[in-house]
């Protein structure tokens, strides 16, 4: 495997750029997620560290590991972290999901206040991260993807990404790399937005009509009904009722765009999620209302409902395209299943690794895949493991465990299967 670059020059160094990083990431996987308390945790045990690790005489100061993260080429050490993961993981046949990340901790230390942002992407089933890009200060996330996509392994894979993603230059990416994708459409791409949500609601009409009616009308349901599929769930979570309707259909009638990267489109759909707040009164009793009184009348408290293709409006509705053929209930879970970076990822480093407080600026996109090294290693322990437990959890055992976070950070990790 690859080796990280040292940034620094070729005199005698008196700490190894290789044993700063190993210990550096020792230290975030039990917990100290701070240069500072990581520091600190490497001095009370440099024993240990020494039995196996460079280290000539002490622990590098929080300064000089600033300095060292600061310097270090960041593709470069992204370069190694892909390798590196890709010969864990061997990504083929697999669903990758890609969305941005903001670092906010560091805005108020970058010199117009612009927030930082990164580019996550990671592989549905594992929640293991595959690789990150940051976002420069002059470029967007739609211009970064392609980029991102560059140093993924794409054959045979299929790429999830939200509206922002549906552009000519990242379908056209993931074609050149023989790759699938499964794309969102909102009011971004307007004349595809308008045209899908159209062909549907033409479809759902027709359908309630007599089709005996119309001799042509029913030869042309009839040929749709041969492509096309539907269906529709409700759960309940803490704060609502969702229920989610997914329609499906297996050809391209994408006809606004001229571009050649729309005609590799298979499959479309429609997703219609509505979100009911769950409500009680002063006792406690439930008062939210059914499905069909909300769309009609709203909630108890707010009878004006928000509809729109945003996350967080009551009614959301958007488009789907890919190019591979898929049902409606497939459509349906690979779409919820496109939030697994918020949740698993996104959350755990704000909440566990403290990424979202960090100050760091010089040093921040590099400190950013410490933490992504951290992680995996967590998560490939997880599932090595066998057991349902959380991301802290295992933490707390690699913590308790000194044999345990040697074997996963200085013993090499074995391929999953």
């Amino acid at each position: 495997m690859k080796k990280v670059p040292d940034p620094r020059c070729d005199r005698e160094k008196e700490h190894e750029c290789a044993a700063m990083l190993t210990y550096l990431i020792m230290a975030y996987i039990v917990g100290r997620c701070s240069l500072r308390r990581a520091q600190k945790w490497a001095q009370q045990r440099l024993k240990w560290l020494r039995k196996t690790l460079k280290i000539k005489k002490s622990i590098a100061s929080v300064s000089t590991i600033q300095r060292l993260l600061a310097g270090i080429d960041h593709e470069e050490f992204v370069a190694v972290f892909t390798q590196w993961i890709t010969e864990i993981l061997k990504p083929v046949g697999i669903n990758i999901i890609i969305d941005g990340k903001a670092l906010r901790g560091a805005t108020e230390r970058i010199k117009d206040g612009t927030t930082p942002y990164i580019l996550n992407a990671i592989d549905m089933a594992t929640k293991l991260v595959l690789s990150q890009l940051a976002i420069e200060c002059k470029k967007n996330e739609i211009s970064t993807i392609p980029d991102l996509l560059d140093r993924l392994e794409m054959k045979e894979n299929t790429v999830l990404i939200d509206a922002i993603g549906t552009q000519v230059s990242i379908i056209d990416r993931i074609l050149d790399r023989s790759g699938y994708y499964f794309l969102t459409v909102k009011k971004n791409q307007l004349s595809i937005y308008e045209e899908i949500l159209g062909f549907f609601r033409m479809v759902e009409e027709q359908m309630r009509k007599d089709k005996e009616r119309d001799e042509a009308v029913f030869d042309k349901i009839r040929t749709i009904e041969e492509h096309y599929s539907h269906c529709i769930t409700n759960e309940k979570n803490r704060e609502r009722y969702e229920y989610r309707e997914v329609h499906a259909y297996g050809k391209n009638i994408i006809q606004t765009r001229s571009e050649s990267a729309f005609d590799s489109v298979q499959c479309i759909g429609k997703v219609r999620n509505v979100r009911v707040p769950i409500e009680k009164d002063d006792e406690g009793n439930d008062i939210t209302r059914d499905l069909t009184t909300f769309l009609e009348k709203g909630s108890v408290r707010n009878p004006k409902i928000k509809e729109g293709d945003s996350f967080g409006d009551d009614v959301e509705e958007f488009g789907l395209i890919a190019n591979r053929m898929y049902g409606a209930e497939e459509m349906l879970e690979l779409n919820r299943l496109r939030w697994t970076i918020e949740a698993s990822l996104h959350h755990v480093l704000d909440d566990v690794f403290r990424e979202d407080r960090s100050p760091a600026k010089k040093c921040k996109n590099n400190l950013a895949l410490i933490r992504k090294f951290a992680y995996n290693i967590i998560r490939i322990a997880i599932i090595k493991s066998g057991r349902v437990i959380g991301v802290q959890e295992m933490m707390d055992e690699f913590a308790d465990d000194w044999d345990l976070l040697e074997r996963y950070t200085l013993q090499g990790i074995e391929a999953l299967n």
